[in-house]
């Protein structure tokens, strides 16, 4: 069993849509929780206190339980029904049966035949064709003690809180064991957020190398499920070299801004190879448009397209798309945490044009429906902003992006197993928000120093080593074949 089983769970392969309410609210919460700026899930009122609500005990409180077959024709539900469900649901609990047997019996009133829990259960007993259930019969309680049952077996489990750690552990070995995890009740979209984990922005550390850069232009790099291209992104032939036969659902980069290096970030830094202050504004949006339009042979229809810009230049962007036949879907904001250079006003955002090939994009937000409270302003730490991973790069690049805002972006438009594409690596973090999200990056970077640098964060993030393609030797063991021979030219 694979990652490929998150890609799998869909809802429209379980034969229909599924009810928000059958995981219960707690695991929506717990992902709005997440979205929050990362703040502690509300507590809930303490057990002692709801405790103090009990006035009465039964005498009857620990009753001896038999289970009984009862054939599926002979049980009814109630006349109304409280939780709702579609034939989805109905399928999705016929594989459960079928893959664990029935090992929750249905709970069915004293008259033997009303079903008090497990109205679902006994669809899906159907829907496998069984003739008969197990039931526990309840032999004691009123015709109103059961109305009232039904209802607080319905509700309980739900006000449980979901420890989204030990969840996510749980699944990966799950995995790891072949376990069908599909079969657990969590749709693609669900798992998908569970499964990503989050980390400080701080955790990450790598040794640069000083010295001349290891990788050369025409590279082709492989780093486990990721590839990265030392070229030139104008190129329509390196994105056939980089991924051949292969279509992305997502291109997520950070081209250069046609701004010097030195009037956006104060450290010092070489400037960029190009499109660092040197092109008029023509230039600028006919490059801009080079690398959209040389990429999009490679992506699907309706993929989508983020690109950050500075303020400035966002005009020429927002050109350059609409030139290379893009869609505009919305302009986002991103808010830092702190201000960085400018005058009158100190700069604290950057602006991310959203744009889409023609086709129908993916939509994994649905309006919050499984806890995803996204809107079209970003808040995360810039390079500022003191233990940021961002900043944790700037001394080997001035325009590193925070990996938790990448890896956001494509929880909204992707799936596991997507290919997304970022034509300006830069210091590799989308490469990094890849990885953590099970995507596959396709990344292009036209300058060696910093392919250097995302492939050795890659490989401290990943513990994976990297191969050139051409030969399949490691990138350590490149770099001392490549290793200049002193007093040779």
């Amino acid at each position: 069993m694979t990652m490929t089983d998150l890609e799998n769970a869909t809802p429209a392969k379980r034969g229909g849509k599924r009810q928000t309410g059958m995981l219960g609210d707690t695991l929506k919460e717990a992902f709005a929780d997440t979205s929050r700026a990362r703040a502690a899930r509300e507590k809930r009122v303490g057990t002692h206190e709801r405790r103090a609500e009990i006035v009465t005990r039964r005498n009857d409180l620990v009753p001896e339980l038999v289970i009984v077959m009862r054939p599926v024709t002979e049980l009814i539900a109630p006349t109304r029904r409280t939780r709702k469900y579609d034939p989805g649901d109905v399928m999705e609990m016929g594989n459960h049966l079928s893959a664990f047997g029935f090992v929750q019996p249905i709970i069915i009133g004293r008259d033997g035949r009303t079903i008090v829990d497990g109205e679902l259960r006994l669809e899906g007993a159907r829907w496998l064709g069984l003739e008969q259930v197990p039931c526990i019969l309840l032999a004691n309680h009123s015709r109103s003690e059961e109305r009232a049952l039904r209802l607080a077996l319905n509700r309980l489990g739900q006000r449980r809180s979901w420890d989204m750690d030990a969840l996510r552990l749980e699944i990966e070995e799950l995995l790891i064991e072949e376990q069908p995890i599909e079969l657990l009740g969590f749709d693609a979209v669900e798992l998908d957020q569970i499964m990503v984990e989050e980390k400080a922005d701080d955790e990450e550390t790598v040794d640069i190398a000083e010295g001349p850069a290891v990788a050369r232009a025409g590279d082709l790099w492989i780093l486990g499920d990721h590839r990265l291209l030392c070229g030139d992104a104008r190129e329509a032939a390196n994105y056939e070299m980089l991924m051949p036969g292969e279509q992305a659902q997502l291109i997520l980069t950070d081209p250069p801004y046609n701004i010097a290096v030195s009037d956006i970030v104060s450290t010092q830094h070489a400037e960029f190879a190009f499109a660092s202050g040197e092109m008029s504004d023509d230039e600028f949006a006919a490059f801009l448009t080079g690398f959209i339009t040389a990429a999009q042979p490679v992506v699907v229809k309706g993929a989508v397209v983020f690109a950050f810009m500075d303020w400035r230049q966002i005009e020429l962007l927002l050109r350059a798309g609409r030139g290379a036949g893009l869609e505009l879907l919305n302009i986002i904001t991103w808010v830092k945490a702190n201000a960085g250079r400018g005058s009158l006003y100190r700069s604290q955002h950057e602006l991310v044009a959203m744009f889409k090939t023609h086709g129908e994009h993916k939509n994994r937000i649905q309006l919050g429906k499984r806890g995803r409270n996204r809107s079209n302003v970003w808040f995360a730490p810039g390079a500022g902003t003191a233990g940021s991973d961002a900043r944790a790069f700037l001394k080997e690049h001035p325009t590193s992006k925070p990996v938790q805002l990448l890896v956001d972006a494509m929880l909204d438009v992707t799936d596991p197993g997507d290919i997304v594409i970022d034509a300006f690596g830069g210091s590799g973090s989308t490469l990094i928000a890849a990885e953590r999200t099970k995507r596959r990056a396709r990344v292009i970077e036209y300058e060696p120093r910093y392919c250097d640098l995302i492939v050795r964060r890659w490989e401290a993030a990943s513990g994976g080593t990297a191969l050139l393609a051409t030969t399949s030797n490691s990138f350590a063991d490149t770099a001392r074949e490549r290793e200049p021979v002193p007093g040779k030219r």
